[in-house]
């Protein structure tokens, strides 16, 4: 059994019956217990099946690997699902969570360490023609 972090994006359109079912849905094909974060609709980074937005579903759940095949081979078949992706975090290495995900009111982003701004060019420009 190892540790998953599951991100789905649902179609943006989908009504609170639906979504009800599709969280139901994700926990009846996943053998541990699933803690599920709705995280709504979201802008997405580019346009996906003619959309820009789509409701976003993350969740933490302690499973076995043959779980997580049977819930990608069973969301690829459904419809109001856009995309999936399963990170195992007790295999990954270098990922690093940017965010708490314990509740959508709770999330929280992790501030970078902010740079000063540097020059990447030299501002000295006596060495174009006249």
């Amino acid at each position: 059994m190892y540790n998953y972090e599951i991100m789905l994006i649902v179609k943006s359109n989908i009504n609170k019956d639906e979504l009800d079912n599709v969280k139901k849905f994700i926990k009846d094909n996943l053998d541990g217990d699933a803690k599920i974060n709705d995280w709504g609709n979201r802008d997405l980074a580019y346009d996906i099946n003619h959309t820009n937005q789509g409701h976003y579903l993350v969740v933490h759940v302690n499973t076995t690997p043959e779980s997580i095949k049977n819930l990608s081979n069973r969301v690829n078949i459904n419809k109001s699902f856009v995309r999936f992706m399963a990170i195992n975090l007790d295999k990954e290495t270098n990922y690093d969570a940017k965010f708490t995900v314990d509740s959508p009111a709770e999330t929280k982003w992790i501030e970078r360490e902010k740079k000063p701004f540097q020059k990447r060019y030299n501002d000295n420009r006596s060495n174009f023609r006249k």
